[in-house]
């Protein structure tokens, strides 16, 4: 019994040790190498955010992010995940993963967020690169359609509104063997177009992808496509609109190399095999402007359509480069005065596709709908907007969440 009370005591010192030596450490860090994110700041007091629970709340996630030790810990986390996943003979891994960031929104009262955890996602990793399995579910991908169908009827019949889905790696590999481990997105593609409603024009870029995937059109080690990707979704769009993309001899290319991405964390492996993000900027960079809406101000505020502060990973994932990430609402007005305006709803996806659009529109305004939280409708109404473009990772198709933060736009 004593043992047993020396032992309580002495866990409780060392806690209430690290605890102080936490709070009193001047060098917290500001980012999370390993998890490949910028850490939770410590909160700004006001007796306002006192009373309401929010400095407590964000002290508390502060606390947590920046506890002693705790990139060790993370990296030890890291290495147990690594061991965790099935391996086979041939050196392939298969990981599941729970609360992929397909639905992260800031107002985590406006959905159930737990219909993002209802089922896992299974990653692959084949020759040090991660390959996500896409799952179809009928109710799923019917229930995506249907957002974007009530979307659809709460506009007037003179707004042109698309879907595009961009399919995933996986189902452009060669090795029959893995790749029939993933459902066919060729599939879920055609089943998503025969739910939408005539007035909703489907996009596929099914084909200008596969013509082109001996290309570096996905990274390795993260869930995103690259820039050249990005590209090619474009020149799919464009032409699909009887339109001629602008040639990528027309883009002078920056390499930014060393990318570790967000699968890394899931896998230590994948670190002999870093990515390079391509930034493709035209050759007119200088004929438009970006500007990003702060929603305190409310009003548009200049900013780097290719946020180089990113380049160096202390901000966060270097794929923020384009447009500084996922932001509530954006805006490009380019040079091209011929009175086209386009919306895009999105999600991480559409950040390196939206700035080869610039050439075909007068004016681009860029929503993700996981930050957003004004009356979009009214948004469309005011700025006389003609076009609407929903872009986004076939993997929403596979998950309710992001159905129902679309869905939340119409209501």
């Amino acid at each position: 019994m004593k043992a047993n009370r020396l032992n309580i005591v002495v866990f409780i010192i060392i806690i209430f040790s690290l605890s102080i030596v936490n709070i009193l450490n001047p060098h917290k860090p500001k980012i999370s190498e390993i998890e490949r994110r910028v850490l939770k700041p410590m909160p700004e007091f006001s007796f306002q955010a006192l009373r309401e629970g929010l400095f407590l709340k964000e002290y508390d996630e502060h606390f947590a992010d920046t506890f002693i030790f705790r990139e060790s810990f993370v990296k030890l986390s890291k290495t147990v995940n690594t061991y965790r996943g099935v391996k086979s003979d041939d050196n392939i891994k298969l990981i599941t993963n729970y609360g992929d960031n397909i639905a992260q929104i800031d107002n985590l009262d406006k959905i159930d967020v737990n219909a993002e955890n209802e089922d896992p996602v299974t990653i692959l990793f084949k020759d040090n690169r991660a390959l996500t399995l896409h799952k179809f579910y009928p109710e799923k991908a019917q229930n995506y359609a249907n957002a974007i169908n009530k979307f659809r009827n709460k506009l007037n019949d003179g707004v042109r509104v698309y879907s595009l889905l961009v399919p995933d790696q996986i189902e452009f590999i060669k090795d029959e063997k893995y790749k029939s481990l993933s459902d066919p997105q060729d599939f879920t593609l055609e089943y998503v177009n025969m739910q939408l409603k005539d007035n909703v024009e489907f996009i596929n870029i099914y084909d200008s992808l596969k013509n082109n995937s001996d290309k570096y059109l996905y990274f390795k080690t993260d869930h995103h496509w690259t820039d050249l990707g990005a590209y090619y979704g474009y020149t799919g769009f464009i032409k699909q609109l009887g339109e001629t993309p602008v040639d990528l001899s027309m883009y002078k290319v920056i390499n930014i190399d060393n990318f570790l991405g967000t699968r890394y964390a899931l896998n230590e492996e994948l670190a002999s095999n870093p990515d390079t993000v391509q930034v493709f900027m035209h050759k007119d960079l200088d004929k438009y402007q970006y500007s990003v809406y702060n929603m305190e101000t409310n009003n548009y505020e200049s900013a780097d359509l290719f946020d180089m502060s990113f380049e160096d990973g202390e901000k966060g994932s270097k794929y923020g480069i384009f447009l500084g990430g996922d932001r509530p609402l954006a805006k490009i007005i380019s040079s091209n005065k011929n009175g086209r305006k386009i919306l895009i709803i999105k999600d991480s996806y559409g950040n390196a596709f939206t700035p080869f659009l610039i050439p075909h529109f007068e004016e681009i305004y860029v929503v993700d709908p996981r930050h957003f939280d004004m009356d979009i409708f009214n948004l469309i109404e005011k700025n006389n907007i003609g076009e609407v473009l929903f872009l986004n990772t076939i993997h929403v198709t596979s998950k309710n969440g992001y159905s129902k933060v679309l869905e939340n736009l119409s209501k």
